[in-house]
């Protein structure tokens, strides 16, 4: 059921810059309600909170965290939108995401088995979907994990829209898009989503692929540094409506200035001394995160480590979340 209310959305956002008047760390916080429909995620952070820590997450703990008064604001904000009590609650809490980059389902499930949906979230790809199709990410769903289906998705706008919306019948919490399929295609995408009822996905557009420098780019007709076609894609995704981007973390700053409402996921972290592997533009965790990085993708470095619950927690621990 589509998100309803008893008041404008300004109301809401009334409430929120009520509470960021008051004393706490939850005061550099200011929630800009966006659009209404169906996910608290379309609720923007600003401020001084960690960037990964998204409204859901952030509102819910700091209100608790910060006393009585403002956790019956909560209970306001449940009311006036007819919220579930875990409404703004994640089973994830930090900004990871494992890759599941496996040819097979129980190669991929032997990994999920070690890892805490707590600790992060996992990305389906497009060898192990097409090896198992949607029933990975109903299994996983079922083991508590949030799924980024990162199948990159880029076709005439009405088919690329029509795969969004099944991906969102699917349950995933992300789903990203190429933002080179222009404008028209990612704005159709946008709003086969808001006119669906239900949980929405994040909507991600992939801009310049990580494993990509100058040359490769003028190989395919763009002799321009990949940062410069990287802020060109992120304006379109902006313009069409977008939640956020993948982008290498060396791009991160950049589209954080130009474009703070947008989330940004990065491939190619490498906690420090691990091995680049194919990735050319990385940083390490801690790096990507302070550049302005919203989710961090990491794959070998966990699915290949000897322990990989122990090297999850180590990044959760180079992060100091």
């Amino acid at each position: 059921m589509r998100l309803q209310h008893r008041r404008p959305a300004r109301g809401l956002e009334a409430l929120f810059e009520g509470l960021a008047a008051g004393k706490g760390s939850v005061m550099a916080c200011y929630g800009r309600v966006v659009r209404v429909s169906g996910s608290i995620q379309k609720t923007r952070c600003l401020g001084n909170l960690p960037c990964w820590w998204k409204p859901r997450i952030a509102i819910e703990e700091e209100l608790a965290r910060i006393g009585s008064r403002i956790g019956a604001a909560c209970a306001t904000i449940r009311a006036d939108f007819d919220l579930p009590e875990s409404f703004f609650m994640s089973a994830c809490q930090t900004p990871i995401i494992v890759a599941l980059d496996f040819p097979t389902r129980d190669a991929a499930l032997k990994l999920a088995d070690q890892l805490d949906p707590k600790l992060c979230r996992v990305k389906v790809g497009k060898e192990l979907f097409t090896s198992c199709a949607a029933e990975i990410v109903g299994t996983l769903r079922d083991k508590g994990f949030e799924v980024f289906l990162d199948l990159k998705f880029h076709d005439i706008p009405n088919t690329t829209a029509m795969a969004v919306k099944a991906a969102a019948e699917m349950g995933v919490w992300m789903v990203n898009v190429h933002c080179s399929g222009g404008l028209r295609m990612m704005a159709a995408c946008r709003e086969v989503l808001d006119q669906r009822s239900g949980p929405q996905p994040l909507l991600i557009g992939v801009t310049v692929l990580t494993s990509m420098e100058r040359e490769d780019l003028a190989g395919i007709g763009l002799d321009i540094e990949p940062q410069e076609q990287v802020l060109r894609l992120a304006a379109l995704a902006q313009k069409a409506g977008m939640d956020g981007l993948v982008c290498s973390a060396l791009e991160a700053q950049a589209l954080k200035s130009a474009h703070p409402s947008l989330q940004l996921v990065t491939p190619g972290i490498r906690p420090a001394g691990s091995a680049h592997d194919d990735q050319r533009r990385i940083l390490t965790p801690r790096q990507a995160l302070d550049a302005g990085s919203d989710y961090l993708v990491i794959g070998r470095p966990i699915s290949q480590a000897a322990d990989p619950a122990k090297a999850l927690a180590d990044v959760v621990a180079e992060l100091a979340l």
